[in-house]
């Protein structure tokens, strides 16, 4: 069974279309955010060690890994 927050999100979108077209639209890159942290962490780096890793700039890691963000570019993320 899923988590209060999953059950409400369900809920929303049974019963509130525009949430679920911006749910369904957004979720993909919350995913994408949720798997660099995640995957930053297990490797002990900071956003600075991950952005100089990847010849970018500490700023555009914390864009990406910020869940407040929304949508990324996918050229970003390439």
């Amino acid at each position: 069974k899923g988590s209060k927050t999953d059950e409400l999100v369900e809920k929303y979108k049974r019963h509130d279309p525009k949430f679920k077209a911006e749910y369904e639209t957004t979720q993909p890159f919350f995913e994408i955010a949720k798997a660099l942290i995640r995957a930053r962490q297990d490797a002990g780096l900071t956003q600075a060690e991950l952005a100089e890793r990847l010849g970018t700039r500490q700023s555009v890691i914390s864009r990406i890994e910020s869940l407040e963000y929304g949508k990324v570019k996918l050229e970003t993320l390439q």
